[in-house]
């Protein structure tokens, strides 16, 4: 019977020392070096939100540089050439209804437009986890090809699907130690769809965002070094709200994005 009871105690131990375990990585920062499954999904989280953010940006901007008119919408957000930050090279291919290819873009006669670019730069940001603030700095090196549809005729919405790579670099700091990440991602943008007229409509009102990564992470703090090899699924879900607070999730995880700020807030 005492065996019995022993067994008991001990187990009942162990589920409340897990249990609390939990609750601490949940809820604030790591004591020790450490890379837990939810501090490497919200730096994730963050290096792919900002990048989200600014694909929503490269799309406003490739419509901007071939004059559409946004209708004052670049008003509440940048430089309508280039994300926050980065400098972008940008050429296009601009197609008439049969999908042949013009010379020039033409407001009457354009269907579709397939953009062609180089992104390069330094972003800096931060992140939410609960307790947890850190703040960041992303080396970026990106390529994205874009083609923007629904030109033709009378135009209510236009319709952006697209692929890329990214091979970014992010050094984080906060107070679960300095983190430093190397991903090479792929990414794609899935029938986002922006309404017109722009002044009402600034953001998309439905599609979806995606980049598949894999990384490392690094984290060093005090006199240890942690590192860990892996890969998430992120992705952006819109419409975005008048804010421009989007939903954001990690293998499944909630999170949200503001696509003004680029921040990342995560549970």
């Amino acid at each position: 019977m005492r065996s019995n009871r022993f067994a008991v105690f001990v187990l009942a131990g162990l589920a409340a020392a897990a249990a609390g375990a939990a609750c601490s990585d949940a809820t604030s920062p790591d004591t020790q070096a450490q890379l837990s499954d939810s501090l490497v999904s919200a730096d994730v989280a963050a290096t792919a939100g900002d990048a989200m953010a600014s694909d929503v940006e490269t799309m406003i901007g490739n419509e901007a540089s071939v004059g559409f008119d946004l209708s004052a919408a670049n008003n509440i957000l940048f430089d309508a050439q280039s994300p926050q930050d980065l400098n972008v090279q940008r050429s296009r291919v601009c197609y008439d209804a049969t999908g042949a290819a013009q010379a020039t873009c033409d407001a009457q006669t354009t269907d579709s437009i397939v953009f062609s670019l180089v992104i390069n730069g330094t972003r800096t940001g931060s992140r939410i986890r609960n307790l947890d603030t850190s703040t960041f700095s992303i080396s970026v090196h990106r390529t994205r090809q874009i083609t923007v549809t629904g030109l033709l005729g009378t135009e209510t919405q236009r319709t952006h699907n697209g692929t890329g790579s990214s091979n970014d670099t992010s050094a984080f700091t906060g107070p679960n130690g300095s983190r430093t990440i190397d991903e090479a991602a792929s990414d794609s943008i899935q029938n986002v769809v922006f309404k017109l007229p722009r002044s009402s409509n600034p953001w998309p009102i439905s599609g979806t965002i995606v980049r598949n990564t894999s990384f490392t992470e690094t984290l060093v703090k005090a006199d240890t070094t942690k590192t860990r090899t892996a890969t998430r699924r992120v992705v952006v879900t819109f419409p975005a709200d008048n804010e421009g607070n989007v939903a954001l999730t990690v293998n499944g995880n909630s999170c949200s994005l503001n696509l003004v700020t680029h921040k990342v807030t995560c549970s």
